[in-house]
């Protein structure tokens, strides 16, 4: 399978190159510098492996690992086959590299987002308005909070993503069979990528029915019909895909569209708002002439990135355990359907993403801060700037504990995705979060849940026994 994807890799270069090239120089300006801050924010050397991607890091360092030890669909595929190939130099440099794998996601994610949204630029506009959207996607990108936050970690969450990215840029351009690949690649990565792989397949075939582009040599075809077909059988061999703990309640759902400001900046109520104004105005102001395939092919676009945004929250919304990273896929489109209304806009529409570009920057301020306590690559800093209040004494007792790896009791709760919901639908007049080690950048779920808690209760930092909690509401 490794071979497949860097055969894949070396096919699609060509084009994506082409379309790295139309976006002018700005756009790679922007993805080194997100690599760099990521880097800086979030360093290597806070870092501490957890939950399952700890296979990952295992094969990567060239050590006897059980793909299944963490269930059929611990880990993935095409994942797991990339993790092997850096357990090839072994050790502590294959983890190093396994690890960088995951970090350059961030800033192909950029490229892939701007390349999307210059493609959808009407001739009428001219290159410049292709420019001004690829940027404003880039830009969109870099907002990404959760992105940025998880490319930083060994769980293939943010490769998984930039596939998929990859897979809509050629689509944009009339690749289908380079989009299936890279389709392939995403979902073989993360399940959650399907819808946009999806998407991405069936935007190719109407983009390239539109330019009527000429077909191509077979080999590119055969690369990804092999690794399409590689990746399906593997999956399909697993067994059903896990539900992750679903609970039949009529709530689950509204608990958990309600947990859309999860997914970082862009799914602010004012950003959403706004970029629905914007996509609006974009489609309606669009000039040139109607037959124009630069202008049809910018609208299949357009129709292409919200069916992928749409499919990506329906497909997550039942799941217990929703986090940030399940919203990235959602996010990277969202940011490249950004740059697309960008690209087509003009007179009002420019106004309107003035106000958008405004929400995002105060939504990014707000939420960086947050990123770092939540994902904890500054724990010292963090907590020196909660402040955090003294807990009254006993107030353990009356409050109801969700304490990590705890054993349920009375009055406490494992801190699960399940037990966070069920704490939520039961009212409690006081909530405290205790999660040893939660200042410490790792790449498990807990500083997901830490975000879903925050955001479900509305937590605020206390001290307990010398340790840094979280509470809500009012200790009797």
């Amino acid at each position: 399978m490794f071979v497949l994807v860097v055969a894949l890799a070396v096919v699609s270069a060509p084009a994506v190159g082409r379309a790295l090239r139309a976006t002018g120089w700005e756009v790679p300006a922007v993805a080194v510098a997100a690599f760099v801050a990521s880097w800086t924010l979030l360093p290597p050397t806070a870092y501490v492996p957890g939950g399952h991607e700890g296979l990952y890091l295992l094969a990567a360092a060239s050590q006897p690992v059980d793909p299944g030890a963490e269930g059929p669909f611990g880990t993935m595929p095409v994942a797991f086959a990339l993790a092997r190939a850096c357990g090839l130099v072994g050790g502590r440099t294959g983890e190093l590299l396994w690890l960088a794998l995951n970090r350059l996601a961030l800033p192909v994610a950029v490229v892939a987002a701007a390349g999307i949204a210059h493609a959808a630029a009407p001739s009428s506009t001219g290159d410049r308005a292709g420019r001004l959207g690829a940027l404003v996607a880039a830009a969109a990108v870099v907002a990404c909070l959760p992105l940025a936050a998880w490319s930083a970690t060994g769980f293939f969450v943010g490769p998984a993503a930039a596939a998929a990215g990859i897979a809509l840029l050629l689509a944009a351009h009339g690749r289908p069979a380079l989009a299936l690949g890279w389709g392939a690649v995403a979902v073989g990565g993360r399940l959650e990528t399907l819808p946009l792989a999806a998407v991405a397949l069936l935007g190719a075939v109407a983009v390239r029915r539109l330019l009527r582009t000429r077909r191509g040599p077979p080999g590119p075809v055969l690369i990804a019909l092999a690794l399409a077909g590689v990746v399906a059988y593997d999956l399909a061999a697993r067994g059903r895909p896990p539900v992750d703990g679903a609970i039949p309640a009529p709530d689950l759902l509204a608990l958990n569209l309600g947990a859309l400001p999860l997914g970082g900046p862009l799914f602010s109520p004012a950003a959403a708002a706004g970029g629905v104004l914007l996509l609006l105005v974009s489609t309606l102001a669009t000039t040139g002439p109607r037959r124009d395939p630069r202008r049809r092919r910018g609208a299949w676009i357009g129709v292409m990135l919200v069916l992928g945004v749409l499919a990506v929250i329906a497909a997550v919304s039942p799941l217990v355990d929703l986090g940030s990273r399940h919203f990235v896929p959602a996010a990277l489109a969202a940011a490249a359907l950004g740059g697309v209304a960008a690209a087509r806009s003009a007179g009002f529409g420019r106004l309107v993403l003035g106000g958008v570009a405004v929400v995002v920057a105060v939504g990014v301020a707000r939420g960086v801060p947050v990123l770092l306590d939540t994902h904890a690559a500054g724990h010292a800093r963090a907590a020196r700037a909660w402040a955090p209040e003294p807990l009254p004494g006993g107030a353990m007792i009356r409050c109801t504990l969700l304490r990590e790896g705890a054993a349920p009791g009375p009055g406490i709760a494992a801190f699960t995705g399940a037990e966070l919901l069920e704490v939520r639908r039961s009212a409690s007049p006081c909530v405290v979060v205790d999660v040893p080690d939660a200042h410490v950048f790792r790449g498990d779920a807990r500083a997901d849940r830490l975000g879903r808690a925050r955001l479900l209760f509305g937590l605020r930092p206390a001290t307990f026994e010398d340790r840094l909690v979280w509470i809500a509401g009012t200790p009797e």
